[in-house]
C-alpha cells in the first residue's frame, strides 16, 4: 500500500526547484558602510581591506550556541546596522529578484519579502563548510544571496537537497552584472574556498508574509481522485494503528510551520492528500513529526584537512572545536512524536508518540541525512560524550471517522474542547455527524470529571456552547460537575447563552457548588456573570441575581480577600488582579437596591477584617478610585474606613535614625555570627561599619546570615591581604522603606479625599 501511495504522490510535482539563480544587469546599490564610506564597483583591493578593518569574523550556529571557528567558516561580516543602501532603485532590483525566485522556487502566489541579514566578504582562502541555515526570524523559509561586482576566482556556492546538487559560480559574472541565488533553509550548502580576489555579497532572509494562504491543487485533480480512491479502497482494510502519518520531503522548524510555508513538491502533495482524505470521508491534518535520536558523539578532527579521520575514544583528548564538529555515531535511543500542528483546517490530536513501523509512512529512512537541530555534550561524570539529533518532518496525518473517538479517548481535555468547538461550528455538516459527535465528547469529558480527574484547558466555553446546541436539559444536568470545574474558563457570553436557553434557575446548582469552592477565580467569574445577568433586565434573571447576591456574605467567608501575598510574583499579580475584580464587583452591587440592609454590613465586615496595608492600598483604595460604580452606602462607608486608616498611618512622618544604632531582627539566633559580631555591632550608636577578616567559607556564611536577616546592613569584599575582608556597613533601609510608604499613603489619602 505504501508503494502505491507514494507512486501517486511522485506524479505530483511543484513548479520550482530547491534552489534558483540568475543574473541581472548592474544597478549601483549606493552601498555605504559606517567607517568606510560609499563603496565603488567593481570592488577595489583598497576598499576590500577597509571593509575587513571594520568587519568581524563571521560565526556560525551549532545547536543553541553561536561559534566563531575559522576551520569551519572563514569570512568577514558586516551587520546591517552598519550598512546603508542609498540608491532607491535598489528596491526594484530586490523586487525583481523576488519575482523570479517566486517562480524558480515554486512559491505560487505566496507573498514574500527579503530582510537584509549581513554583508559578507570572502578574501583569498575564505570558505564555509557544508551546513544548513537556521531560521533566524519569524516567517523565514530560505536565503537569498546577491553578489556585488568583485573580481575573484573560486568561491562556488554548492546547494544540495535530496541527493541533488547545484553549483552556482558568482565569479563568472561580469563587472556590470548582479548574480543572485536563493534556496530553502533546509538545503545543505557550502562556499568553496576563494582562490584569488574578493567575493562580496549581500545576504537576505527570505520571509513569508502570510501564513494562511491556501494551497492550490487545481492542476492535480486527477491525482487527487486517485488518492481518494486509494483511501476508500485500502484504508478500510486497516483495523488498527491509526492515525497514519505520511511524511513529506522537507523539514521545517515548529515556529515557521504552516500550509503556506511548505516547500517545492510538499505544497501540492499535501494539498492533494488533504483534499483526497476529505473526499474519502476521512480526517486529515497537516502536522510536524519530530524524530529524535540520541547516541554516541563521534568526533571528526579538522574536517577540512583530515576528512574521514574519526575517533570514538573515552579520554579527554578533544577540545571544543572537535566537540562542535562532531556527528552521531551509534544511536542508543530514538523515537518519534507529533505535537506541532498547522493552524489551518480541523483541530489536531494533541501530542502523539509512535512506534516507527506502526504509524509512519515514509519513502526514505527516518533520521537519514542532516537534522534541522542538534546538540553535543562532552563528558559528564562517568558518562561518555553524547549527541542529540532532532528531525522535524512535514507530514499529513490521516485517520478515518470510525477510529476518531478511539484516538480522542487518549487525548487531553484541551484537544476534546477544540473538537467540540469544531463540531459546534460545523453543526450543519451532516457528513461528520456533528450532533452525535458532540454527545460522545460531552460524555467523555463528564466521565473524566466524575471519575475525579482534572482537565487542563485554556477555554471551556466550547463545552457550554455545545450544551446549548444540543438543547437537552438532561445533558445540562449530567454536565454540572464539568461546568463547576471549568467555571472560570467559560466566558460570560457562554454563560448568558446557557441561561437564555435553559433559564437562569437551571444554573442554581452550578453556582451553589462554585460558592462552596472558596476559589478566588471562580468567585470573580461568578460576579462577572451576575453582572451580565443583571444587565438582561428580565424578571427571571433579576430574581436569580437577587438570590445569588443574598448568599454572597456566607460564601465570601471561605475566601480570605486580604491574603494577596504569594510566593511567586506572577501568582501574586494574578491573585491581586482577581481580588481587585471581586471588590470592584461588590462595590457595583452595593447599589443594587434589592438587598437587605444587613447585606451591606456583612460585606463591609468581610472587606475590612483584616486590613493589612498592601491589601488596603492595592485593593480597597484602588477599587474605590476606579470610579466604575454607582455611589452606595457600601462605597461610602468603605471610603471613610480607608481614609481613617490612611490618616492614622500618615499622622507622623518617619524620621531618620538619630545615631548608628539599628534594630536587631527577630530572626537573630544564638549563633556566633549574631552573639559575637552582629548584635554588638547593631547595638553600637557610634560604629558605622565592621571589618570581618576571615576565610572564604566563613565570609560566605556571614553574607548569607546578613542577606536573610532583614537587618539594615549591606556587605562588600575588600580583596586585599590574606584572608580577604568582608566589610559590613549599616544602612538606613528601614527608614527609607517607611518614608516611601508614608509618601505613597499621603498621596493615596489625597486622592480619596478628592473622590
Amino acid at each position: 500500500m505504501k508503494k502505491e501511495l507514494f507512486s501517486i504522490l511522485e506524479t505530483i510535482t511543484g513548479n520550482g526547484s530547491f534552489e534558483t539563480s540568475g543574473v541581472l544587469s548592474f544597478v549601483p546599490p549606493g552601498l555605504s558602510i559606517k567607517g568606510v564610506g560609499e563603496v565603488a564597483f567593481p570592488l577595489t583591493t583598497t576598499q576590500a581591506k577597509a571593509i575587513v578593518a571594520k568587519a568581524r569574523q563571521a560565526p556560525f550556529g551549532k545547536g543553541s550556541q553561536t561559534i566563531t571557528d575559522t576551520s569551519v567558516r572563514k569570512v568577514w561580516e558586516i551587520d546591517p546596522a552598519m550598512v546603508t543602501i542609498q540608491n532607491p532603485a535598489w528596491t526594484n532590483v530586490v523586487l525583481s529578484i523576488l519575482q523570479m525566485l517566486r517562480e524558480g522556487l515554486g512559491l505560487g502566489d505566496v507573498e514574500i519579502s527579503a530582510s537584509l541579514y549581513k554583508l559578507l566578504l570572502y578574501e583569498k582562502g575564505g570558505f564555509f563548510l557544508s551546513h544548513q541555515d537556521s531560521e533566524k526570524e519569524k516567517g523565514m523559509f530560505g536565503t537569498l544571496v546577491i553578489g556585488l561586482p568583485s573580481v575573484h576566482e573560486g568561491g562556488q556556492l554548492l546547494v544540495s537537497f535530496g541527493g541533488r546538487e547545484k553549483a552556482i559560480d558568482f565569479s563568472s559574472a561580469k563587472s556590470f552584472e548582479i548574480p543572485f541565488a536563493a534556496f530553502f533553509a533546509d538545503c545543505e550548502h557550502e562556499i568553496q574556498p576563494v582562490t584569488s580576489g574578493y567575493r562580496l555579497c549581500l545576504t537576505y532572509n527570505l520571509l513569508q508574509k502570510t501564513k494562511k494562504s491556501p494551497i492550490g491543487v487545481s492542476d492535480f485533480s486527477e491525482q487527487t481522485k486517485r488518492l481518494a480512491t486509494f483511501f476508500k479502497t485500502n484504508m478500510a482494510k486497516i483495523e488498527e494503528e491509526w492515525p497514519k502519518i505520511i511524511l513529506l520531503d522537507h523539514q521545517y522548524t515548529p515556529a515557521n510551520f504552516s500550509q503556506a510555508s511548505l516547500k517545492l513538491h510538499d505544497r501540492p502533495r499535501a494539498a492533494a492528500l488533504l483534499e483526497a482524505a476529505e473526499a474519502a470521508g476521512m480526517f486529515a491534518k497537516l502536522g510536524l513529526l519530530t524524530h529524535y535520536q540520541s547516541g554516541e558523539l563521534e568526533i571528526e578532527y579538522d574536517s577540512r584537512r583530515s576528512r574521514g579521520r574519526r575517533w570514538r575514544g573515552y579520554d579527554d583528548d578533544y577540545d571544543n572545536e572537535d566537540l562542535e564538529n562532531g556527528s552521531m555515531g551509534e544511536v542508543y535511543d530514538e523515537y518519534s512524536t507529533l505535537e506541532h500542528w498547522a493552524e489551518d483546517g480541523i483541530p489536531g490530536l494533541g501530542e502523539l508518540s509512535f512506534e516507527l513501523e506502526d504509524h509512519i509512512w515514509s519513502k526514505t529512512e527516518l533520521g537519514a541525512g542532516e537534522p534541522i537541530e542538534k546538540a553535543a555534550e562532552g563528558f559528564t561524570g562517568n558518562a561518555g560524550m553524547s549527541m542529540e539529533y532532532w528531525y522535524h518532518y512535514g507530514a499529513v496525518v490521516i485517520w478515518p471517522q470510525a477510529a476518531h473517538f478511539d484516538i480522542l479517548s487518549e487525548a487531553t481535555g484541551q484537544v476534546i474542547l477544540d473538537w467540540l468547538a469544531y463540531y459546534t461550528r460545523n453543526i450543519k455538516n451532516t457528513s461528520i455527524r456533528p450532533k452525535k459527535s458532540i454527545e460522545q465528547l460531552l460524555t467523555q469529558l463528564s466521565e473524566t470529571i466524575n471519575a475525579g480527574h482534572k482537565i487542563k484547558a485554556a477555554d471551556f466555553s466550547p463545552f457550554a456552547h455545545a450544551l446549548v446546541l444540543l438543547k437537552d436539559p438532561t445533558h445540562l444536568e449530567t454536565a454540572q460537575a464539568l461546568l463547576v470545574h471549568g467555571f472560570s474558563k467559560i466566558d460570560v457570553t457562554a454563560w448568558l447563552a446557557l441561561a437564555r436557553h435553559f433559564s437562569p434557575k437551571a444554573l442554581t446548582g452550578v453556582f451553589e457548588e462554585v460558592g462552596k469552592a472558596g476559589k478566588v477565580k471562580k468567585m470573580m467569574q461568578a460576579l462577572k456573570v451576575l453582572s451580565a445577568f443583571e444587565a438582561e433586565k428580565k424578571a427571571d434573571f433579576d430574581k436569580f441575581v437577587q438570590q445569588e447576591l443574598a448568599k454572597l456574605p456566607e460564601r465570601l467567608q471561605h475566601i480570605p480577600l486580604s491574603k494577596i501575598e504569594e510566593d511567586r510574583y506572577s501568582l501574586f499579580e494574578e491573585r491581586k488582579e482577581n481580588i481587585l475584580s471581586i471588590v470592584s464587583s461588590l462595590l457595583h452591587f452595593g447599589a443594587y437596591g434589592k438587598l437587605e440592609k444587613s447585606w451591606t454590613k456583612d460585606v463591609l465586615g468581610l472587606l475590612i477584617e483584616p486590613m493589612p496595608r498592601k491589601y488596603a492600598n492595592d485593593i480597597l483604595a484602588s477599587a474605590l478610585l476606579k470610579r466604575d460604580y454607582t455611589e452606595s452606602e457600601l462605597s461610602k462607608q468603605l471610603r471613610e474606613i480607608c481614609m481613617a486608616d490612611l490618616e492614622k498611618r500618615t499622622a507622623e512622618k518617619p524620621m531618620p535614625p538619630a545615631d548608628f544604632t539599628r534594630i536587631i531582627p527577630q530572626n537573630a539566633d544564638n549563633s556566633k555570627n549574631w552573639t559575637e559580631i552582629l548584635v554588638p555591632f547593631l547595638s553600637s550608636p557610634t560604629q558605622s561599619d565592621y571589618h570581618y577578616v576571615a576565610n572564604e567559607s566563613l565570609r560566605k556564611d556571614m553574607e548569607s546570615t546578613i542577606k536573610y536577616s532583614g537587618a539594615d546592613l549591606r556587605t562588600e569584599t575588600i580583596a586585599k591581604g590574606r584572608p580577604f575582608t568582608l566589610r559590613i556597613i549599616k544602612t538606613q533601609a528601614s527608614f527609607e522603606r517607611l518614608l516611601a510608604e508614608w509618601i505613597e499613603d499621603t498621596g493615596l489619602l489625597g486622592k480619596l479625599k478628592m473622590r
